[in-house]
């Protein structure tokens, strides 16, 4: 007899049948489910990704672009970590989000003598440590604590550390020195020095390194008929750092000054062109240009070459070139006057800045900083603020005042800003009286960012930075000068 399948079991079967069915029907949706949510979150996360990766690369962009216009924008910011890598090199790293882009941008103009000094700052700069050497008894080699050494000027370039002095209390003194300060923990060491004319006392009023030259400002009036050939004649006067010897020279033709040939006292180097101001001429231009290789009309080092020049009508105290344009401060009633240099053969005034306060003769136009688009200006205080940060993105029309500053204290009522240096936001100015540290927030606020540092003994003369030390002479009323080194730890 054949078995018979019940109703029952057919059911039975038929209920499992369903149950796989719809398990694996549920697994079928499930996959489908993550694999369309999947995408569509990998696809959100990629463009998350990409706009992060275009942030990034758009960040660096704008770094690299500061860096061609000026090498001292590049600093720390919300979206961007900067590390000085070497004097003349640094490496920028770009965030957001998960994606971090380096690279490194260098700084080839300051390799022949541009700006050694790293706007990045490192350390403690509310607690600097200072030192200060006497620059004979200490610095010299022999030693020397008997000669007075008034240390006019200062340029520090690739770790070495150059002076001058402009009045010895005799002929046969040096007026020009080379240091080492390759470590800059130790007192700087003695290299060489030079006297530029053993036939007077008087040396430099000012100098700046280049390479293997140095091109510095005669402090020497010499009398202007009667000197031809004599070192002393040549208000500009180049010397091969290598061997410290004058190696070329210029007289600015038919510059007069008081008893004899206008004095050099200010200079400027700018792609081969030597910039070159003298005090006050009663015949002559105050202003020069002349090749030293870049000008085009076969000038160099060894044989400068006369461009051209145009009357300041009073000392020229300090020079910055940039972009076409010099900036002279000096003591005329507007501090500042703007020179188109565009056509080095005829330089011609386009525009000046007059203090606001008070109007006229209120104080003496003494020394110049620029980043980007920011001129800074330190003057010899009459009357009125000291300082003044002035938009130079016009220079030919205006120059609007961002910021000014009375910088005097109680004990100093009689200031002159006779040295500027700008690191990102803080602004070191070197008085005749002290070292003082401000700080530039972005609205152009202007405060001290700590007390004054007193300098030694007397009136500070000239500063200058390499990396994250600060150098500065200063030259008491004896007139033996100082040394100091400045740094945050």
């Amino acid at each position: 007899m054949k078995a018979r399948s019940t109703g029952s079991t057919n059911c039975g079967f038929i209920t499992l049948e369903i149950l796989i069915a719809f398990t694996i029907l549920i697994l079928c949706i499930g996959a489908v489910i993550i694999v369309t949510f999947g995408n569509q979150s990998g696809a959100i996360n990629a463009e998350i990704d990409q706009e992060a990766l275009s942030k990034a690369q758009a960040v660096l962009e704008k770094a690299r672009a500061d860096a061609k216009f000026d090498f001292n924008l590049i600093n720390p910011s919300t979206n961007l970590e900067v590390i000085q890598k070497d004097l003349f090199t640094k490496e920028v790293t770009s965030h957001n989000l998960s994606t971090t882009l380096t690279t490194l941008l260098t700084n080839p103009e300051a390799v022949d003598g541009g700006d050694t000094c790293s706007s990045v700052l490192t350390g403690d700069w509310k607690n600097p440590e200072m030192t200060s050497y006497e620059f004979g008894a200490e610095l010299l080699s022999p030693s020397d604590s008997v000669n007075i050494f008034p240390i006019k000027d200062i340029d520090v370039n690739n770790h070495k550390l150059y002076a001058v002095i402009d009045n010895a209390n005799s002929k046969t003194l040096p007026t020009f020195f080379k240091f080492d300060i390759t470590d800059s923990t130790m007192p700087p060491i003695f290299i060489d020095s030079m006297d530029n004319n053993p036939g007077v006392e008087s040396g430099f009023n000012a100098f700046t390194i280049v390479g293997h030259y140095a091109y510095l400002a005669n402090a020497h009036g010499a009398n202007y008929d009667t000197c031809v050939v004599s070192l002393s004649c040549s208000q500009l006067q180049v010397v091969n750092t290598d061997t410290m010897k004058v190696v070329g020279k210029l007289k600015i033709p038919s510059a007069l000054g008081a008893g004899g040939q206008a004095t050099g006292q200010s200079i400027f180097y700018k792609n081969g062109i030597v910039y070159l101001g003298l005090r006050k001429t009663t015949a002559g231009t105050e202003f020069n240009i002349i090749d030293v290789g870049g000008g085009g009309s076969g000038g160099s080092p060894t044989n400068p070459i006369y461009l051209g020049g145009i009357n300041i009508g009073n000392w020229v105290n300090s020079i910055y070139i940039k972009d076409g344009y010099a900036y002279i401060a000096s003591p005329n009633n507007t501090e500042l006057e703007i020179v188109d240099v565009s056509n080095s053969f005829s330089p011609s005034i386009t525009g000046q800045f007059d203090a606001p306060a008070g109007g006229g003769n209120n104080g003496n136009g003494k020394s110049l900083g620029l980043v980007g688009n920011v001129l800074y200006l330190g003057r010899t205080l009459l009357t009125g603020n000291e300082f003044y940060i002035l938009d130079k993105t016009d220079p030919a029309t205006e120059l609007p005042v961002l910021a000014e500053l009375d910088i005097r204290n109680s004990s100093n009522n009689n200031t002159s800003v006779n040295g500027i240096i700008i690191r990102d936001f803080l602004i070191f100015l070197l008085t005749n009286s002290d070292l003082q540290i401000l700080k530039l927030d972005t609205s152009y606020s202007l405060s001290h960012y700590r007390a004054s540092l007193p300098t030694p003994g007397g009136t500070g003369t000239s500063i200058d930075c390499e990396g994250n030390y600060i150098y500065f002479s200063s030259v008491p009323s004896n007139s033996k000068g100082f040394i100091t080194i400045t740094t945050a730890k």
